[in-house]
């Protein structure tokens, strides 16, 4: 300072903190980058691995609709077998298809067909999916790292189906039936515990009028199977397609 150098102390001094906020703000930056990068990684990694419970999923609903679809068939066989009116799908305005696996029903009266169509009737279920990597997503906030605003929705919008896919109602119209069956001593998927079958249906129309319905709902979840199945094959492409980039 006595030498008059306190300008060039400044000027070095204000360089050096120049040169340290640069410092900083790259390592940040990279730091940034690094985290960034991570964080795709894991999302990408999350959503491999939503591709695998879809493709699981895939399976299960080509299995769940053929099966649906038998099983309906089979019912509207018995009320055709009994000379009852069976469900009518036009009323609703939808059509189960046939699934391509299965033999053809016969037109005449067949005792195992009709033994299986009753064993059929009462092994409905709920169907559920696996969403163990979807709750991750949501749960860990991962999900949120989605950039692709339309592929989130995508997500939200095939998992939220099968919450609404198969309606619980099933459960209820499965255990009146079976309620019904058991009181003319119909168990264990035997109808042939009493002389004939089909009476089950033509001596009591409250009876045919539950199995009526349960065909009907039967036929709902054939058909809301097969949208899934469609929703599910485009999530996979869409879900591959980011996973690519």
């Amino acid at each position: 300072m006595e030498k008059n150098k306190t300008g060039k102390y400044l000027k070095y001094a204000i360089g050096e903190i120049v040169l340290v906020v640069i410092g900083i703000l790259i390592a940040l930056q990279i730091n940034n980058w690094n985290e960034k990068r991570v964080r795709t990684e894991e999302t990408k990694l999350r959503l491999s691995l939503l591709v695998k419970d879809l493709e699981e999923d895939q399976k299960h609903l080509n299995h769940l609709q053929d099966d649906y679809s038998f099983t309906f068939y089979a019912l509207q066989y018995l009320f055709e077998m009994a000379n009852v009116d069976p469900y009518y799908p036009n009323l609703d305005d939808f059509e189960v298809p046939y699934p391509k696996n299965y033999p053809a029903l016969p037109n005449t009266y067949d005792k195992e067909l009709i033994q299986l169509a009753f064993k059929k009737s009462q092994q409905i279920g709920l169907s559920l999916n696996d969403t163990n990597t979807y709750n991750e997503l949501k749960s860990t906030g991962q999900f949120s790292y989605i950039t692709n605003d339309d592929l989130r929705d995508q997500i939200n919008g095939y998992y939220g189906q099968w919450e609404w896919s198969f309606d619980p109602i099933i459960i209820d119209l499965k255990r009146r039936w079976l309620y019904s069956l058991d009181k003319i001593g119909i168990m264990e998927s035997n109808p042939f515990a009493v002389e004939n079958p089909l009476s089950v249906l033509t001596d009591d129309p409250e009876r045919a009028a539950i199995l009526r319905r349960l065909t009907r709902e039967i036929g709902f979840y054939s058909m809301n199977a097969k949208y899934l199945l469609e929703a599910n094959t485009n999530l996979i492409k869409s879900i591959k397609t980011e996973i690519a980039q």
